[in-house]
């Protein structure tokens, strides 16, 4: 078969027994070559995540605060392909910093 999922074609080529004598009829070309179909089953289709969004604001300014970027599944695993692994949203610390703290007086 040409291929091994998705459509092929596959083909056999037959000799003539016997060769025309005598004015006989010659075997027709046409019947010499056979085709057909072969392995019509659907190729596997393997799962895609989109790329990462960029990271997005941080939740606080300063002390530590936490930012998430996510990606979506893009193409969804058919036919028996390979799911997608991993997750789906990251986070990461961000503004880690001490805060500024300004001067205050007492009463």
């Amino acid at each position: 078969c040409s291929a091994t999922c998705g459509g092929g074609r596959q083909s056999r080529v037959r000799e003539p027994e016997r060769e025309a004598e005598n004015d006989g009829a010659p075997c027709a070309q046409e019947a010499a070559t056979e085709q057909r179909p072969c392995e019509t089953r659907p190729c596997p289709v393997d799962c895609e995540w989109s790329p990462w969004s960029p990271w997005g604001d941080c939740s606080r300014e300063c002390a530590g605060g936490r930012q998430a970027k996510t990606r979506h599944v893009q193409t969804l695993a058919r036919y028996n392909g390979s799911q997608c692994t991993g997750d789906a949203e990251e986070e990461r610390e961000c503004n880690a910093q001490v805060c500024d703290t300004d001067c205050r007086w007492g009463l």
